[in-house]
């Protein structure tokens, strides 16, 4: 079992009953109707879980396509951050989304791509809630 599953009770309560085939049918009807709702919402429960899982990784896979995309072509800078925004402005179902980059000389973040402003955005490199929470990359 994966890790991931060893701490779910719903996971481990149905693997218990799927774990001899020949005993699941046997089992479940001998289920009194509080056990059978039990057995039901666990199912339930690993079924939500399963479709919020999908819809995550069908996020994901949009992100990597728009990545893919962007290296396979050539594109300027400002021309990529508009793709990432644009993508991550679908993925997130929101209306507005920024990339900041750092610029070392100035210490500051700056932005030509803002979904909804239509100048550049320059913010010391620790102010704000930007700044707390900016992922810097080095290549």
């Amino acid at each position: 079992m994966h890790v991931l599953y060893q701490n779910d009770e719903n996971i481990q309560y149905v693997q218990r009953i799927l774990e001899n085939e020949d005993d699941f049918v046997t089992t479940i009807s001998n289920f009194d109707y509080q056990t059978m709702l039990s057995f039901y919402d666990s199912l339930k429960s690993i079924v939500n879980d399963h479709r919020s899982l999908f819809y995550l990784i069908h996020q994901l896979l949009k992100i990597i396509k728009a990545a893919n995309s962007m290296s396979e072509s050539s594109m300027v800078l400002t021309e990529a951050m508009e793709k990432i925004v644009d993508e991550t402005c679908e993925c997130l179902n929101c209306d507005r989304a920024s990339v900041f980059l750092l610029d070392h000389e100035k210490d500051e973040l700056w932005s030509k791509v803002a979904k909804g402003y239509g100048y550049t955005l320059r913010i010391p490199r620790n102010a704000g809630i930007v700044g707390k929470f900016t992922f810097i990359l080095f290549f």
